[in-house]
């Protein structure tokens, strides 16, 4: 019945206050994310990834296989899952597990799940995505390892892996593995001849930085929720100092 997977379970924060504030539009917008996501690459039956969203919560994984490389997959679509309900002004928290689990036909359980969640809710603390030692170690017994093929993904992997001061491991959003969607990115013309825009890793960190400092602009008077913001500033600081 299971399968082996590497699992994100991802909570929108503050949810039941943005209800207590009958923001419904902005809610309804951050529902809408994995909604649209649903039917769309990589969940459209081409690929192994499989989402699931229940009321403020959402569930992806991924079948692992030898190489790793589905665990590594996985924290590139958190960065983008939590950029995208960033670009809304929505702060997410999660957890990243790899064990035993059953998603099929929009059902999801399973060890894996479990330790999923416990990270969000237990370990994760802050707008991060906790990563399970497991994955850690994963990416680390790969260092030096039969990997060649695939080095380039492995030092993706390595590259959007960042440990935080209390020794929690999480998926590194804002340094320059994080993605960057389309919603964030700085305005560009498109090439005459190719018709696409490239942007320099400089210049798709500037524009994530400008967006979190504006996001820290408004700043809550509620400790409990100031704590999580000002995690994000000293975060954003020691990021833009080493970048």
């Amino acid at each position: 019945m299971y399968e082996k997977r590497a699992v994100l379970f991802l909570d929108i924060l503050g949810f039941k206050q943005l209800i207590q504030d009958k923001k419904e539009d902005l809610i309804l917008s951050a529902l809408e994310v994995p909604q649209h996501l649903q039917n769309q690459s990589p969940f459209d039956g081409k690929t192994e990834m499989k989402i699931s969203a229940f009321s403020d919560s959402i569930a992806v994984s991924e079948v692992i296989k030898e190489d790793h490389i589905g665990v590594i997959r996985m924290m590139g679509y958190a960065s983008y899952l939590w950029w995208k309900f960033f670009a809304k002004g929505v702060l997410t928290r999660g957890g990243i597990a790899v064990g035993d689990l059953r998603h099929k036909d929009g059902i999801i359980f399973g060890p894996a799940m479990n330790e999923a969640y416990e990270l969000e809710s237990q370990v994760a603390n802050y707008p991060r995505i906790a990563l399970s030692e497991d994955v850690r170690d994963r990416l680390i017994r790969e260092v030096g390892s039969e990997y060649g093929h695939n080095a380039s993904m492995l030092q993706f992997g390595l590259d959007i892996m960042r440990r935080d001061f209390d020794g929690v491991d999480h998926v590194h959003v804002l340094g320059p593995a994080g993605s960057c969607p389309a919603e964030l990115q700085p305005h560009k013309d498109a090439d005459p001849i190719t018709g696409g825009k490239s942007f320099t890793s400089v210049e798709l960190n500037q524009a994530k930085w400008a967006t979190v400092t504006e996001f820290l602009e408004h700043r809550p008077t509620s400790r409990r929720v100031a704590s999580k913001y000002d995690w994000l500033s000293n975060y954003l600081t020691i990021t833009k100092a080493k970048y």
